[in-house]
């Protein structure tokens, strides 16, 4: 690769950049575009070189090599290499040097879409990674402008769990699929937001949906299954809200219909997400994790044994330690400390605001049961498929701003905080 690749991508690289910072000029949070860039971008290099030096190995890493492999290949041969993209089809010569094969597709998705901007990146890893944290940092600015331009009042908890929250923005940056499927997940939420509140949908945001949810479906498609039906329920129920206004309890009668009937669908729609083989692979997953960690470091659910009785056992255990664990007293290594501290931090936050959240609930208010059902069904799930703290604490992002953003809004923890700041203030 050549230095012109590099310097090509870096100013392509800054077009977007800017040119995404041009559509949001007036946003209620611009003025923390370029600082909160600048965290996610850090954040996305920070992961290349604990991988890198620490770890030494690591799907990022393996991705990179892959994509090398074919952003060589196609300087030498541009057509063949298309076809690749295309077809999967390459010589045995190429393929041998590959790690992710059509046997592993989703990583095999990432790898040509890295491959691609492995080209402008002059076989970088790090401006490589940027490309992904930028892409991931555009879909956090997004639904951090919708929300607070629907409520100023939003602000506070939209910055700190979309734009600053330490796990949520180092765990969606870099060359990881957490970055795209994160990303795509935000920008679904904003555009149905947006439809509820605005009633914007054009057929520009119809078309980003589309992309979006193949995206999102391509790398994680157990998010996007629980996602979308969830999605389209709150969408639906919000129209019941809306035509009939007088009748108080229909859209909470519609949401739970639609979302059994959603999710009902979803187990349809992939082998693995059925309802037969769903159970036994969530425990090979759970045994897997469970054996290959050291003591102390992976969640234990005694009453998962492969059977849909064993995961309704599992299910209250494994909300509350996927979303808890480990807390401060369970630290036994720097990584794991950062977690737990973090961990610890959010527990104390959502008990100052269980008496907001159980008003909330009380009012029946659509989008906290759509983001609860997000949140509870996701966070069980991945605890017990995946019970190893730092693997489940990578996973987590895919649902854990939208669990700090609730346990935010109107915290009279943070209230007394601001409060007492302002008294401080005042005194000197």
């Amino acid at each position: 690769m050549s230095y012109f690749s590099f310097i090509l991508g870096i100013i392509l690289l800054a077009l977007v950049v800017i040119g995404f910072k041009r559509r949001f000029e007036n946003s209620p949070v611009a003025s923390l575009y370029y600082p909160a860039l600048a965290l996610k971008v850090m954040s996305g290099i920070t992961l290349g070189i604990i991988y890198f030096y620490f770890y030494q190995v690591g799907d990022t890493l393996v991705y990179f090599s892959d994509a090398s492999v074919l952003s060589h290949w196609a300087v030498e041969q541009p057509g063949s290499y298309f076809k690749y993209l295309i077809y999967s089809e390459a010589p045995s010569n190429i393929l041998n040097q590959l790690t992710y094969l059509s046997s592993v597709p989703r990583a095999q998705w990432l790898v040509k879409i890295a491959s691609f901007f492995n080209l402008l990146s002059g076989n970088n890893y790090y401006l490589l990674a940027t490309w992904f944290s930028v892409f991931s940092f555009c879909g956090s600015f997004y639904l951090a402008h919708v929300l607070v331009s629907v409520k100023r009042e939003l602000k506070m908890a939209a910055v700190i769990s979309l734009l600053f929250f330490p796990s949520v923005v180092f765990w969606s940056s870099g060359l990881t699929k957490e970055s795209i499927a994160v990303a795509s997940i935000m920008f679904l939420i904003g555009i149905a937001i947006n439809w509820t509140t605005k009633r914007e949908l054009n057929v520009i945001n119809v078309v980003l949906g589309v992309i979006f949810l193949y995206l999102l479906w391509t790398v994680k498609y157990y998010y996007a299954a629980i996602l979308v039906p969830i999605l389209m329920t709150f969408l639906i129920a919000n129209e019941v809200k809306v035509r009939f206004p007088s009748r108080k309890y229909w859209p909470l009668i519609v949401w739970i219909f639609t979302l059994g009937f959603g999710v009902l669908v979803a187990t349809f729609t992939k082998e693995m997400l059925s309802l037969e083989i769903l159970p036994p692979l969530i425990f090979d997953n759970y045994l897997q994790f469970t054996q290959k960690s050291m003591n102390g470091d992976a969640l234990i659910f005694p009453y998962l044994d492969g059977t849909w009785v064993g995961i309704i056992k599992s299910v209250p255990a494994a909300i509350l330690n996927g979303i808890f664990r480990p807390l401060f007293w369970e630290a036994n290594s720097f990584f794991k400390g950062v977690i737990a501290i973090e961990n610890t931090f959010l527990l104390v936050l959502f008990l100052f605001n269980l008496k907001n959240i159980y008003r909330s609930l009380r009012e029946r208010t659509l989008w906290l049961y759509s983001s609860g059902a997000y949140i509870i069904v996701l966070s069980a799930f991945l605890a017990m498929s995946t019970p190893n703290f730092g693997t489940l604490s990578r996973y987590k992002a895919g649902w854990l701003f939208l669990f700090t953003f609730i346990i935010l809004q109107d915290n009279p923890l943070l209230q007394y905080v601001k409060r007492w700041s302002h008294k401080m203030n005042k005194d000197e």
